[in-house]
């Protein structure tokens, strides 16, 4: 049994290193061809982490987090996702790019939507009559 775990923890640090490896590469490569663009990246996840600072640091910030949708999207959509896009695009998933950047920006819209157009509602769900 402990011969098995060791086989699978080795054969799992191999992966990671390779995984490293190639992310260094790959990190190498945009900053030698698509500088401008992996700094964009890096803004993105620079900005996200600004506004989620900005909301968290506000005086009702635990009120807005349960009422404004723009804030569940600051914390669960853009934060996470535009970590997500840098390791996509580190690991060369580009498609996986595209698909976190529609969904931030589907997101954004409907947050902002939902913000706009109920401004009372503290609750947007199945049954809330929002959508």
């Amino acid at each position: 049994m402990m011969g098995e775990a060791k086989r699978n923890s080795t054969a799992a640090d191999n992966y990671l290193d390779y995984a490293m490896k190639t992310m260094k590469e790959n990190e190498e490569f945009l900053h030698r061809n698509a500088d401008e663009t992996y700094g964009e990246v890096i803004d993105l996840i620079n900005d996200a982490i600004d506004l989620v600072g900005f909301a968290v640091e506000r005086e009702k910030s635990k009120e807005d987090y349960v009422k404004r949708s723009m804030v569940f999207f600051l914390h669960h959509i853009l934060m996470p996702s535009s970590y997500a896009i840098h390791t996509d695009l580190l690991i060369g998933n580009l498609p996986a790019c595209f698909t976190e950047l529609r969904l931030m920006l589907e997101s954004m819209a409907k947050c902002y939507l939902a913000d706009l157009k109920y401004p009372k509602q503290s609750f947007f769900g199945r049954n809330s009559n929002c959508y």
